[in-house]
């Protein structure tokens, strides 16, 4: 999914069917690009939203996003979902320009919180 405008429009992704929850989401950042990739517990498909990681001024990727359980993640959210994720295995987690949270979570991780007041945990 690719909204590259930098209109001010609200854009929605709406996940319907068996196991497309909140609770099941898996949000992952493609190497070290602006794309981020939400896949689901327990199932093989996923869908890449390109250019998400930017400001939250340029008005470009997905600002909602709705699961089959009935919740709705703003922007902010699905970026906290992405940031929480820290593995057992190696991450490498990078913030924004904004204060940003990041959780490493087990295994030898690189956190770059980039410029705002970050916390580190």
């Amino acid at each position: 999914l690719d909204d590259s405008s930098t209109d001010s429009s609200v854009d929605k992704l709406t996940f319907s069917g068996t196991g497309l929850t909140s609770t099941n989401a898996i949000v992952t950042r493609i190497g070290s690009s602006s794309d981020l990739k939400i896949s689901f517990a327990g199932i093989t498909d996923s869908v890449i939203l390109k250019r998400q990681v930017f400001s939250s001024s340029a008005n470009y990727g997905v600002e909602s996003i709705q699961f089959s359980n009935g919740v709705i993640w703003t922007e902010a959210q699905l970026w906290n979902a992405y940031l929480t994720l820290g593995a057992a295995t190696n991450d490498t987690l990078e913030g924004t320009s904004a204060g940003d949270t990041i959780r490493g979570g087990v295994g030898t991780d690189y956190l770059d919180g980039k410029a705002g007041a970050d916390n580190y945990l």
